[in-house]
């Protein structure tokens, strides 16, 4: 029978990780602008540190760095807001237009069908469809309606929004400043003896997270940019709404490029009345897409990340899904963790096997 010492050494580790995760689940709604401080904080540090090799004095590159990231975020808000604004309104106001077009073209197809169907199953078909029509609009305006109350009346929702703008720059800053003392602090807390392969581990860890993070963000900013701009000179109309969404999207493999060309092909289609704008806004995605393949992704992240796309898109979907905007913000970092982890274990083991296919157990596994 284990002693409560030798439980503790085998189970201590894994009950503190599920308290951690239990807690982090129940105050999510609290903790969006401390993980925002910490990824901040995370992007920042090499930046930091190159200040520091130059001289310049660590608080003070903090304040840099950080005054940096922030004048960038807050001129591409005040240039960009009023513009989508105009856009989402026009796009807004047009709708009934681009409704009646998509009837026009789905009348005949409804009448061929009525023909060619008999005429109770017709009946039947076309009651159901614009029955889960109408719920699917009065679920969108509700949804809309809601959210506008929320936003105009909830003093909750103003005061969060506030704590983020306020809270994550201040903690950033700390983070930053005392990052290398915290490195010190949890090398100190690793065990003695599994100590080496902790380390190992964890500068896999960070070296896995600056590739996606660091080079992720620079090619979303880079095809938010290229999209905004070919979108605008091929003349869609809501250029800049479509370029942004496709651009925040890429942090998502393939969702970004398929989902800004559904709504660019759409729109362009509506817009327009034939199939010369939409297959130009094919062509711009596709020379997107060429660019972000062979250019973009090679330069900026690198072959050397080993997340899978599908693990990407699982991790962003179940954090959404599990903690809301928290549990997108800590989704990466987690799957990355997991993955590097499980990659780790299973070549130890490999590595492990004899020639006669028995282990040999390490004393540091």
């Amino acid at each position: 029978m284990m002693t409560p010492g030798q439980l503790w050494r085998e189970w201590g580790g894994w009950l503190i990780a599920a308290l951690l995760a239990v807690l982090l689940y129940r105050l999510s709604a609290m903790l969006a602008p401390f993980v925002l401080s910490f990824i901040l904080a995370y992007l920042l540090n090499p930046l930091v540190g190159r200040m520091e090799k130059l001289g310049i004095a660590r608080p003070f590159g903090c304040v840099l760095g950080l005054v940096l990231v922030v004048g960038m975020v807050a001129g591409l808000l005040l240039l960009l807001l009023p513009l989508l604004q105009l856009q989402i309104s026009a796009l807004l106001s047009q709708l009934p237009e681009y409704w009646s077009r998509v009837q026009s073209v789905l009348s005949p197809l409804s009448k061929q069908l009525g023909r060619e169907l008999p005429p109770a199953l017709f009946a039947k078909l076309q009651a159901g469809a614009q029955a889960q029509a109408a719920e699917a609009f009065g679920y969108v305006g509700q949804m809309a309606g809601g959210l506008a109350g929320r936003l105009l009346s909830g003093g909750l929702a103003v005061l969060n929004l506030l704590s983020l703008l306020v809270i994550t720059p201040v903690v950033a800053f700390y983070l930053l400043r005392d990052w290398p003392l915290l490195l010190t602090h949890v090398n100190r807390l690793l065990p003695a003896v599994q100590a080496p392969a902790i380390r190992t581990l964890l500068q896999e860890v960070d070296n896995t997270l600056a590739g996606f993070l660091r080079g992720q963000s620079s090619v979303c900013l880079a095809l938010s940019l290229y999209y905004m701009v070919a979108l605008s000179l091929g003349g869609l109309q809501s250029s800049l709404v479509v370029g942004l969404l496709t651009g925040v999207l890429a942090f998502m493999p393939y969702v970004g490029a398929l989902t800004g060309g559904f709504f660019a092909v759409s729109l362009a289609w509506m817009q327009s009345g034939d199939w010369h704008l939409p297959a130009l806004m094919l062509a711009i995605f596709g020379v997107g897409q060429m660019v972000e393949g062979y250019v973009l992704t090679p330069k900026l992240v690198g072959g050397r990340v080993g997340l899978h796309p599908v693990w990407i898109i699982f991790a962003l979907m179940a954090g959404g899904a599990l903690a809301g905007f928290v549990g997108v913000l800590m989704a990466v970092p987690v799957a990355a963790v997991i993955g590097v982890t499980i990659r780790y274990l299973l070549a130890r083991r490999l590595l492990a096997y004899k020639p006669d296919g028995t282990i040999e157990v390490s004393p540091q596994a």
